[in-house]
């Protein structure tokens, strides 16, 4: 089984029953070429597309809503706004 690792998801589209999510990590080649990269910003680059049918989207949505609700995930989630890494 391949695993993907991913910063994040850049664009999400729906059309004929599948969902498309785009994936996206900091693009690491522009920040090292940049001479003047003071902006705060980080730059994303997609480097993969997820296909998805509606009903195990909606699945995925139903196993995402019940790990926000877990004790740990909470307390996870909590101590990364503390330390800024995430905003609330």
């Amino acid at each position: 089984m391949e695993e993907i690792y991913a910063d994040t998801i850049v664009g999400i589209n729906f059309n004929n029953g599948v969902i498309k999510m785009i994936l996206a990590n900091q693009d690491l080649e522009n920040v090292l070429l940049e001479d003047n990269n003071n902006s705060g910003e980080v730059k994303m680059k997609s480097n993969r597309v997820i296909n998805m049918s509606l009903p195990g989207f909606l699945y995925s949505v139903s196993v995402i809503e019940s790990l926000l609700k877990d004790p740990q995930m909470i307390k996870t989630i909590e101590a990364y706004k503390k330390a800024g890494i995430i905003k609330e």
